[in-house]
């Protein structure tokens, strides 16, 4: 090294094979980094992370059986049904279940990652998940000798 200036080695990587073992973002990375800014989100309104409450995680098939299939293997874990819909991309699955969120958020994007993967091996798309914002407020302790 001479005067603060290193030696740089150039390799022929036509495959980007460098890029993609090392820096490249995987599905699960990037999935996490979305569920971390709807809990940040949530987070930000006010909310209570380890409460309980509905999660609805969007799938869509291209087809009814494939759809069907999904469902009945996601029912047994608590999921239910809560929407379905037929449009032009083809058919749309809201499925909820009362989750905690955490934080953390690794416990949802364990969730989230099983209900992609359930659905991506039934041929479906994951189109992501939401919840609503639950806040609890803590009731002042009234003393009874104080007024």
């Amino acid at each position: 090294m001479m005067g603060g200036w290193t030696d740089l080695n150039f390799l022929d990587d036509p495959d980007w094979t460098v890029f993609a073992d090392l820096l490249a973002v995987t599905p699960r990375e990037e999935q996490g980094a979305d569920d971390l800014e709807v809990v940040t989100e949530l987070s930000r309104l006010g909310d209570q992370p380890s409460e309980p409450r509905p999660v609805d995680y969007q799938v869509v098939f291209s087809d009814q059986a494939s759809a069907d299939a999904f469902v009945d293997e996601v029912r047994p874990e608590g999921f239910i049904v809560s929407a379905s819909s037929t449009h032009a991309d083809g058919i749309e699955i809201q499925r909820t279940r009362s989750d905690s969120i955490g934080w953390p958020p690794e416990g949802i994007s364990e969730v989230v990652w099983h209900v992609r993967g359930t659905a991506e091996s039934h041929g479906g798309s994951f189109n992501g998940w939401g919840a609503p914002v639950v806040v609890t407020t803590k009731r002042k302790k009234r003393r009874w000798w104080k007024k």
